[in-house]
C-alpha cells in the first residue's frame, strides 16, 4: 500500500530519484507556468555552469526589477527561488532531507553561514531551526537553500522574470500572500541580453530579494506590505499579474 510522504520528503525524494537518472535536468511544479524564454535559459545556464562547482542552480524566478536591455544574459544569486529551476547530479549530491543537526549549529548562525551579513544569518537560522525542530519537516527547499549557504553557492540568475506561479491564495499550502515581485510573468525575451562567458553576483538582486521576499525592511513599510498583499489576495487583476 503507497504512502503519503507529504510535500518535503515526498518531493525531495522525487527529484532525488531524477538525478539517479541524468546528470542535469529542469524542475517545474504544477502550479509554476513556465514564459517560452524560460526552457532555453535553463537549458544553455546547464551546460554553461556545468563544470562550475560554486553553480549549484539555476533560477527561472527573478524576484527583482528586470534589468535593462543590454545587461549580461544572466548573473548570480546567493539565494534560491523554488518557482522554476535547474541543477545537476553534482550538486545535487550535496542535498541532506535531515538537518536536525542545526538546532545545535544554530548557537553561531554566522560561522555557519560565512557569505551572509548577521541580519541574513540569523534570518535563515530561524528558518532552518524552524524544520530542524519538525519530526517530519513539511518542507524540502529549505534544505536546499542551507545546502547553497553552507558551501557558499550561487544560482544563476535571469535578467528578467520566467515563472509565473498561480498557486497562491487563501487555499494554498505555502502561499498564501506572495509578493508580487516574484508574482509576475515578465515576457521579455532574453534574447535581448548580452550573453558573457563569466557570470558575476547582482548585489542589487540579491538586496531587493532581501527587502521585498524575506521582509528585511523598517516595521512601517513590513506592516503596510502586509495591508497590500491581504488586500490583493483574491483580486482579478493581481492574479494577472500583480501591481502595475
Amino acid at each position: 500500500m503507497e504512502r503519503n510522504e507529504g510535500c518535503g520528503r515526498a518531493v525531495s525524494g522525487a527529484i532525488g530519484w531524477f538525478f539517479d537518472h541524468v546528470p542535469a535536468g529542469i524542475i517545474l511544479e504544477d502550479d509554476c507556468i513556465p514564459a517560452p524564454g524560460f526552457i532555453p535559459f535553463a537549458t544553455r545556464s546547464l551546460r554553461a555552469f556545468a563544470g562550475d562547482d560554486r553553480v549549484m542552480s539555476v533560477l527561472g524566478s527573478r524576484c527583482a526589477p528586470s534589468a535593462r536591455p543590454g545587461a549580461p544574459s544572466h548573473t548570480l544569486s546567493r539565494f534560491f527561488n523554488v518557482w522554476g529551476w535547474a541543477s545537476w547530479k553534482r550538486a545535487w549530491s550535496h542535498y541532506r532531507f535531515d538537518i536536525s543537526w542545526w538546532q545545535t549549529a544554530a548557537n553561531d548562525p554566522q560561522l555557519m553561514l560565512p557569505g551572509l551579513d548577521s541580519r541574513s544569518a540569523h534570518y535563515w537560522s530561524r528558518r532552518f531551526l524552524h524544520v530542524a525542530r519538525q519530526r517530519h519537516p513539511t518542507t524540502w527547499d529549505h534544505q536546499w537553500t542551507l545546502a547553497h549557504f553552507l558551501r557558499d553557492a550561487r544560482c544563476v540568475l535571469p535578467p528578467v522574470n520566467l515563472i509565473n506561479n498561480i498557486g497562491d491564495g487563501i487555499d494554498a499550502t505555502h502561499v498564501a500572500r506572495p509578493s508580487p515581485w516574484c508574482n509576475r510573468l515578465t515576457c521579455a525575451s532574453v534574447d535581448a541580453f548580452i550573453d558573457l562567458q563569466r557570470a558575476e553576483d547582482d548585489p542589487r538582486a540579491d538586496a531587493h530579494y532581501e527587502t521585498w521576499v524575506n521582509n528585511h525592511r523598517p516595521w512601517v513599510l513590513r506592516k503596510a506590505w502586509q495591508w497590500i498583499n491581504r488586500w490583493q489576495v483574491g483580486s482579478a487583476k493581481f492574479r494577472r499579474g500583480g501591481i502595475d
